[in-house]
């Protein structure tokens, strides 16, 4: 027939254009044998649920004397049957397969997204995506692997052909990035700073976002930097006026040199305690600094008070210059510095990266269950400050969830620095 024909040609011509664009192949290469033996290899299965992760792991090292791994797995239901997650095992494929983590069912209702809900879930329904927030941790004794696979068990009701009722896949290895995180100086100056929201399971890790063709993690290391005053209250006096907050006003200051990229004023600082509407990528940060700081990396400024700006766009920035002060513009309900580090150049259009202070004192942690979303309600009320074991001089390290630190008084580097 033609079509047998054609076929024979089709695939004749790949024949010889196989043999011709081959790597080192010449008229002296051996052949192999016919009765050549080949490794074992897997027999081939149906794995219904795909997954990659959004960026390479990077361990993050903490002040309060861990190191974490935090990554998102995007996961994606790739059959017609609703898939129900029971277990996520992550192992160390250099060593033995050893057990690093297990999220178990209830783990993975936790920390399962689906793009456009906020209902917790283990399910994925049909051709249905999503992602699983992982945080790993490990103690500085501890041998930080290489790499990290990922084995998945699911179940579904409603088993079909290669569809089993219980799957156990192999499905995703990567590698951890192990490069050296940046070194900055701190945004701040002065005591009884607390990092709000850092890593883990804070509310900047909810940040997962379609960006730019990709999915993106923009915030996954961000902070959000508040104060106490002399008595350790969040807010003295009415807590809808930015002035009530001890943060209001402070200056921010460059964690390295760099040249600014971006700089953006104008935008109206907010009433305290309540979140704004429609708003839009492009000025969640409100009054924003954006500054390249080296290596590929960029440090982003966000929320501070309009008018207060003293850099511009292309000006080069000497570490510890006064950038701005510390206010309430933007997508936010509180006076804050919302600081972080991203790989590019685009505060909400690049990865986020851990990254290490060069210097400060860890004063005490924070107690609080919600990030102090519902201390920072109540005016003229303390917080309690707790002891950690590992107070005192921090070098290069970041500040863990809830540290209450002081970094001093911070002078700008002269140029001969």
């Amino acid at each position: 027939m033609r079509i047998e024909k054609n076929l024979l040609v089709i695939l004749s011509l790949a024949m010889i254009a196989l043999s011709i664009t081959s790597c080192n192949i010449s008229p002296t290469s051996s052949v192999v044998s016919p009765t050549a033996t080949f490794p074992a290899v897997e027999a081939t299965k149906i794995t219904p649920v795909l997954a990659s992760v959004i960026a390479p792991p990077a361990p993050a090292t903490m002040s309060d004397g861990s190191i974490c791994i935090n990554y998102e797995l995007m996961v994606t239901n790739a059959s017609s049957a609703e898939m129900v997650i029971e277990s996520l095992e992550i192992i160390n494929p250099q060593h033995s397969n050893d057990q690093i983590h297990l999220l178990s069912k209830n783990d993975i209702e936790a920390n399962l997204r689906l793009p456009g809900s906020k209902e917790p879930t283990n399910v994925l329904g049909p051709a249905q995506s999503g992602y699983i927030r992982v945080n790993l941790t490990f103690t500085e004794d501890d041998k930080i692997p290489l790499s990290l696979e990922h084995i998945i068990t699911l179940t579904t009701k409603n088993p079909y052909g290669p569809i089993l009722s219980r799957t156990v896949e192999d499905v995703c290895r990567t590698q951890v990035d192990i490069q050296p995180a940046p070194v900055i100086g701190p945004p701040l100056k002065g005591d009884r700073w607390i990092a709000i929201a850092v890593g883990g399971d804070g509310y900047h890790r909810t940040t997962i976002m379609p960006l730019n063709g990709s999915w993106l993690g923009p915030e996954r290391w961000a902070v959000d930097w508040i104060k106490v005053d002399d008595n350790n209250r969040l807010v003295t006096g009415d807590i809808t006026k930015n002035e009530s907050y001890p943060q209001y006003g402070q200056e921010v200051i460059a964690v390295a040199d760099g040249i600014v990229i971006s700089a953006r004023d104008g935008m109206p600082d907010l009433l305290p305690g309540k979140m704004p509407e429609n708003m839009t990528i492009q000025n969640a940060g409100g009054n924003q600094v954006v500054q390249n700081i080296g290596d590929g990396y960029s440090a982003f400024y966000a929320h501070l008070i309009p008018g207060s700006l003293r850099v511009r766009e292309g000006e080069y920035l000497r570490k510890g210059q006064i950038i701005g002060l510390l206010g309430n513009s933007g997508n936010t309900d509180a006076p804050h510095l919302h600081f972080q580090v991203n790989k590019g150049t685009q505060p909400l259009g690049s990865d986020s990266s851990p990254y290490v202070i060069d210097s400060f004192e860890l004063m005490g942690r924070i107690d609080s269950d919600d990030n102090l979303e519902s201390e920072v309600k109540k005016a003229n009320e303390p917080v309690m400050i707790r002891p950690v074991k590992m107070a005192g001089r921090c070098d290069r390290k970041m500040p863990a969830n809830l540290s209450f630190v002081n970094f001093g008084e911070v002078e700008p580097d002269s140029p001969s620095n």
